[in-house]
């Protein structure tokens, strides 16, 4: 199992402080309202997520079922890929709510964005942060490929 940290009102230092805390709570709280939102009419299983950018903003998604289900867009992929599309590239920290590990596929597309990620998963008494590169520690991402100027070029 993946290294991970409790963190609870008890003990509100997680390397960040009180400030990362209240953005991590924040952070579940938007989840939450999101999972609101969530349409799953085949699995009644939707979920919510948060993400929260390295500018400190928190952008949401939620699930989308549709009946070609492999169509279908998790939570966490539709909170990361909104905030994409504001301009972000770069993350902090993303809570799905409720919890379930993310998927290979996500897990990549996390990746995609920065392996240092923090997951954060609601448990009694606060919540538990879980790194992406714990969950992928062979991960395939942006630093694997060359880029060459000449391949960027269109002819």
């Amino acid at each position: 199992m993946p290294e991970s940290r409790l963190d609870s009102d008890k003990s509100p230092d997680n390397g960040g402080g009180k400030n990362l805390d209240r953005a991590y709570r924040a952070l579940i709280e938007a989840a939450s309202e999101a999972a609101l939102h969530a349409y799953a009419p085949y699995t009644n299983k939707g979920q919510g997520a948060a993400v929260l950018t390295e500018s400190g903003e928190i952008v949401c998604g939620t699930t989308v079922e549709i009946a070609s289900y492999s169509a279908s867009v998790s939570a966490d992929i539709a909170a990361i890929s909104q905030a994409v599309a504001r301009g972000h590239r770069r993350f902090k920290a993303i809570a799905v709510v409720p919890f379930s590990p993310p998927s290979g596929n996500a897990r990549q597309f996390m990746a995609e964005f920065g392996i240092h990620l923090e997951l954060l998963q609601v448990v009694e008494g606060g919540y538990r942060v879980l790194a992406l590169s714990d969950l992928l520690p062979h991960h395939f991402g942006p630093d694997n490929i060359e880029l060459e100027q000449s391949s960027r070029q269109v002819e």
